[in-house]
């Protein structure tokens, strides 16, 4: 039975199904990583495989290629030691669908994953975004009518502060913002062989653009697609408490 063979074409078919939305495509990547993981388990360097795959067998890299065995010609795993005191792991992408296939420590195997699903920041400790508090303070108390007067300002300062946001400034974690009128979310990506937090922009469909909006009930805004027309009636409507 070629085992190589049919773990490559499911993890293939499953990968397919990713999101194009990137914190989704991570969080799936790790499921794929450790579904990997625990499929290599059962290989070794005898198994069958196809040409040109990599696969971890008892820690070890290992590299499918051709070998004469018997007078003929079959597909082997070739067994390459990882250096030191690192071990072969299936690592998640972070910008597309997939998995990577390499030598590192257990240590940075199990960050990777625990990024991927967005349970640490690139420091490795729980950071939650927590927003700062808006230019004017909001108190429900004040009454409905003021307290959406209060909110359309709040809206507009937000709005002007993201006119400043670039996608390669410093963020938090699941922090959301409207950088040049495309919707970004902050996330932890490799880049450059580092974790760091960056904007990933998701523009918005059906020609809308990212606004901040004034909340109706309650003190807030939101970040959301929408029209500009949109906004400014909202910002309107919260003027003049209709």
């Amino acid at each position: 039975m070629k085992v190589f063979g049919i773990l490559a074409i499911t993890i293939s078919a499953l990968v397919t199904l990713s999101s194009s939305q990137t914190p989704e495509i991570q969080s799936q990547n790790a499921d794929l990583a450790e579904e990997l993981e625990k499929k290599f388990e059962s290989l070794t360097k005898d198994s069958e495989c196809e040409e040109g795959n990599n696969a971890c067998i008892k820690g070890d890299f290992a590299k499918c290629h051709k070998v004469f065995e018997n007078g003929k010609l079959v597909n082997r795993f070739s067994i390459q030691p990882c250096g030191g005191d690192l071990k072969c792991y299936v690592l998640p992408l972070v910008l597309k669908p997939g998995t990577s296939i390499t030598c590192t420590n257990l240590e940075d195997r199990n960050r990777r994953i625990d990024v991927a699903r967005g349970k640490f920041s690139a420091t490795g400790k729980s950071d939650p975004f927590v927003p700062p508090p808006p230019k004017t303070a909001c108190n429900e108390g004040v009454g409905k009518a003021e307290f959406r007067k209060i909110n359309a300002d709040n809206a507009e300062d937000l709005t002007e502060k993201f006119s400043t946001f670039t996608a390669d400034q410093p963020c938090q974690v699941n922090e959301i913002a409207c950088i040049g009128q495309v919707f970004a979310k902050c996330a932890t990506v490799l880049k450059d062989g580092q974790f760091v937090n960056q904007f990933q922009l998701q523009a918005c469909g059906g020609g809308t653009i990212c606004i901040v909006a004034p909340l109706v009930n309650k003190c807030g805004t939101t970040i959301t697609c929408s029209t500009e027309q949109d906004r400014i009636d909202r910002l309107d409507q919260a003027r003049k408490n209709l």
